[in-house]
């Protein structure tokens, strides 16, 4: 690894199944989840073509089989895709490292944290609009003492569907191989409220600048996730009929 850290912290506070998904480090692994494949990548580690973690997730794609998990959502840290000042570009080489793989093996959704806000992507690969690419959805805006980044770069890329400087929590409704339910729900509290105890949102302080509704808690982003049939998008339906199960 480049990092000057040694992730032991890490690795002793939360056990990853990466043995199972035959990773060399704790800190990449796959595991099927019902109908989804989940996958985790370190942002901090080497992500180019010869490092292990590279190696090891392009043999992992290449085992995953979309009959038993039609859904491939991966995660990570730092964002790809990203119009807030906060963290800007920040991921851009794990992007031009691997997003062309990722893109080859039709992953499906990507979760991302960092940015203490909330955007959400149009499916879209090499920076553009990109029906056959994963949407990429900032989420790392689960609340903390800094408060939410603001402002926004202007105007917001093409890509870019729906975000907000507020903290909020997600959901993720899996409906069948090809449709999943997803939305959103503001629970704000902003840097400069004069509210003591940010843990109570039923405090009248407790706002994120720009954000007037009345309501905390209150869902403004929704959509439904269609997979694209192996017509229009044959990457998202990329499988291997004879990998072993890797649930558990």
């Amino acid at each position: 690894m480049s990092s000057s850290e040694n992730w032991k912290p890490y690795e002793v506070r939360f056990p990853t199944p990466h043995r199972r998904s035959l990773s060399p480090s704790p800190e990449y692994y796959g595991r099927e989840i019902g109908a989804v494949n989940l996958i985790a990548l370190n942002s901090y580690a080497q992500t180019n073509a010869a490092s292990l973690q590279y190696r090891w997730l392009t043999s992992y794609l290449a085992t995953i089989n979309r009959q038993r998990t039609p859904w491939v959502i991966a995660y990570w840290h730092t964002p790809w895709y990203n119009t807030n000042h906060g963290h800007w570009k920040e991921g851009e080489l794990m992007r031009l490292d691997m997003e062309e793989l990722l893109f080859a093996y039709g992953v499906d959704l990507v979760f991302v944290g960092h940015v203490h806000a909330y955007e959400r992507s149009k499916p879209v690969y090499q920076e553009q609009v990109n029906q056959c690419g994963p949407v990429h959805i900032t989420i790392g805006d689960g609340g903390n003492y800094e408060g939410p980044y603001v402002p926004w770069r202007d105007p917001a890329d093409s890509w870019s569907a729906f975000r907000e400087g507020s903290f909020g929590v997600a959901g993720l409704k899996i409906i069948d191989d090809n449709t999943a339910q997803y939305s959103w729900h503001r629970h704000a509290c902003g840097s400069d409220s004069d509210a003591t105890n940010y843990q109570n949102i039923t405090n009248s302080a407790c706002v994120t600048p720009g954000d007037n509704s009345p309501l905390k808690m209150l869902t403004v982003d929704t959509t439904t996730f269609v997979r694209p049939g192996p017509d229009v998008c044959p990457n998202r339906h990329h499988t291997a009929l004879g990998s072993r199960s890797l649930r558990g």
